[in-house]
């Protein structure tokens, strides 16, 4: 029974104050109309309710339209509306209309709706918050064809999103490995195996490849694979570079002895299976 009346309240008080705005600018209507407005109101007080009962009118609407549609954090529009409409008509009592028999009916009833529909808000929005599945949670898509129609250009200075990875992050994650690397002194075991899933254009293998590690480099980005072995081969480094995904790994169990994956998880379609 609430989820229909507590919606056609915030539905017919939005209405309501939303048209009874037509007496912005007119005092005398204004002070006519609300009855609990003393006859010697200034227009500045005049006008401030009724551009509060403008924005409160909709706020009731845009809660409304959350709850009917099911996007129930708007419901907080509702919450809102009753903080600034009660709000503001306890301190209308307090400093001008106390005495007025008809300002406290007012309240009383307008009032009473008002938090009637702030409490039924505050519900759906709490309700909404806690229950909220990351899982069906809509995400912004991330664009994995970029690493297409930009694979030439992961050591080029001029490509903004390659050049702070190349410049500013990999160093920090790589020192990150070599700290790690040396605290369980992996380098006293020999010339180790590493895979680089998801490696992009060589940036963190060339890293391990320089330290003394023999690396395998896998994306699925032909273009970028290309990219990565043109810069390996370059720069005299001996890394080995395979089309694939993290899903489908082309090497058999054991193959090596560490595994890295950074950056890479947001863009795969089953993360269980390239942590698995």
């Amino acid at each position: 029974m609430r989820r229909a009346v507590v919606p056609a309240l915030m539905i017919a008080n939005g209405v309501l104050f939303v048209i009874g705005t037509y007496v912005l600018g007119d005092t005398a209507a204004a002070i006519e109309m609300h009855e609990d407005l003393a006859p010697d109101a200034s227009p500045l007080l005049v006008n401030t309710k009724v551009i509060i009962a403008f924005v409160v009118g909709l706020l009731y609407l845009l809660a409304a339209f959350g709850v009917l549609t099911r996007r129930h954090r708007l419901a907080l529009a509702g919450v809102i509306a009753f903080a600034l409409f009660d709000g503001f008509y306890v301190v209308e009592l307090v400093l001008w209309a106390g005495t007025n028999p008809g300002a406290w009916i007012g309240f009383c009833i307008f009032g009473s709706i008002s938090a009637l529909i702030g409490a039924y808000s505050w519900w759906i929005w709490k309700k909404a918050e806690a229950t909220a599945d990351p899982a069906t949670t809509p995400v912004q898509g991330v664009d994995n064809d970029v690493y297409r129609r930009l694979g030439h250009a992961w050591w080029d200075d001029d490509v903004g999103e390659f050049g702070t990875l190349r410049l500013w992050i990999n160093p920090v994650r790589f020192g990150y490995f070599a700290r790690v690397l040396e605290r369980d002194k992996v380098r006293e075991r020999g010339q180790l195996k590493v895979l680089d899933v998801g490696c992009g254009g060589g940036l963190l293998a060339e890293e391990f490849a320089r330290a003394g590690f023999e690396v395998t480099g896998i994306d699925p980005a032909p273009e970028t694979i290309e990219t990565a072995r043109a810069h390996a081969s370059a720069s005299g480094l001996s890394i080995a570079y395979r089309a694939g995904v993290g899903e489908d790994l082309p090497f058999p169990d054991g193959s090596f002895d560490l595994v890295v994956c950074c950056d890479v998880l947001e863009h795969v379609e089953d993360v269980d299976r390239v942590v698995g």
